[in-house]
């Protein structure tokens, strides 16, 4: 599958990425350049254009850029979901001053909703709390890991308030602003992330950068298009897995046919997840337990096989592919952050079993939604 930019987005992976991946991969550098090179094209700007309806080409561009780099392509992953939200939003003012800036690459940013999810499934504690004020609201706390992010980039937060609903807004990191701390983090991979923790401590924010009140209104809206985009991540991360297998059997395919996950057969598992990503991406719907359950079922599948598939590639490499910095080392790691990036394979597993039950995130901020009195 090709979106309209496949072409000239291969060109900027051809030209500008590819010559990076050691500098990304072994130094950490973050390719700031080459993502608002891709955004420049039109990687980012889908929902601008297309609104909800472009969720598969948004999928496919963060699979293309999975396809060379597993770290970029979550930072594309990042800022696409940065997009999707600010589509998503109900606070126009919102929407206006930072939606089309984010589509274009003008800012860049984070997604911000690691914890807050682990928080809503009883994992841990909620760790930005929210007071409101004359305006906007004043919060406090930390986020541990924040990714795409740099001074001068945005994120979005959900806070806890002292009522039975939070609120999500947009943060600023403004290096001039006492009030927003970002520390660096450090990964085993994906090292050019620019993984931060974010402190704040008084950060105002107005009312003009307020995603949802309640939060878990905004929660409802955007968190199936946020698993879909990042299933992007998986289909790329299998893609190269697929080429780098080829490449192997060149001089070892007839010792590789023995494996127990050949080329035929994880080309044809990853035909069969691509059909079913394709077909959740084309029939959007929001408020339908049915619809995130489907999702959730193949995101846990994504993360499988996207596990499966790396394990697969660096077994049929044999010793050249355990050698330091070689594609399926990089690969490798990459895929075990595709299965624990929130929500890990553990999370959804929990999650399936607390819908079966009766339960689940998605009911308890619908009844918080429903029940929302400011």
């Amino acid at each position: 599958m090709e979106t309209k930019i496949s072409k000239k987005l291969q060109n900027v992976i051809d030209s500008s990425l590819k010559v990076q991946l050691d500098s990304i991969h072994n130094d950490g550098i973050y390719p700031r350049d080459t993502l608002q090179e891709m955004a420049k094209i039109g990687a980012f700007s889908f929902f601008l254009e297309s609104g909800k309806d472009g969720l598969l080409d948004s999928i496919l561009t963060i699979a293309q850029i999975g396809q060379t780099c597993g770290n970029t392509a979550f930072c594309a992953w990042c800022q696409s979901v940065l997009a999707w939200y600010l589509f998503r939003t109900k606070n126009e003012n919102v929407k206006a001053e930072f939606f089309s800036k984010v589509s274009s690459g003008e800012i860049l940013g984070g997604t911000g909703l690691s914890n807050p999810m682990k928080s809503y499934a009883g994992f841990e504690n909620m760790l930005l709390n929210a007071k409101k004020v004359d305006g906007g609201y004043v919060l406090n706390g930390m986020l541990p890991w924040v990714s795409n992010l740099e001074s001068n980039h945005i994120l979005g937060v959900v806070a806890k308030l002292d009522k039975p609903y939070n609120v999500a807004g947009i943060v600023l990191c403004d290096p001039q602003n006492a009030s927003v701390k970002l520390k660096d983090t450090h990964f085993i991979a994906l090292d050019g992330s620019a993984t931060k923790s974010v402190i704040l401590s008084d950060y105002f924010m107005p009312n003009a950068h307020v995603l949802g009140l309640p939060a878990e209104s905004f929660l409802l809206s955007v968190t199936s298009g946020f698993l879909l985009l990042q299933m992007g991540m998986a289909l790329g991360s299998i893609n190269l897995s697929l080429d780098l297998i080829k490449k192997s059997n060149v001089k070892k395919g007839v010792l590789n046919n023995f494996l127990p996950l050949n080329e035929s057969k994880l080309t044809a598992l990853r035909d069969d997840f691509l059909r079913e990503l394709s077909d959740l991406a084309t029939n959007f719907r929001t408020c339908d337990s049915g619809y995130l359950r489907s999702i959730l079922e193949l995101r846990l599948k994504a993360s499988r096989l996207t596990l499966d598939a790396a394990q697969t590639a660096m077994l049929h490499a044999g010793s050249s592919g355990y050698l330091a910095h070689s594609s399926q080392e990089k690969l490798l790691l990459e895929s075990y952050f595709v299965a624990i990036i929130s929500p890990s394979i553990r999370h959804i597993l929990s999650e399936l079993d607390s819908i079966d039950k009766g339960n689940g995130a998605a009911k308890r901020w619908k009844d918080t939604a429903m029940n929302f009195r400011e």
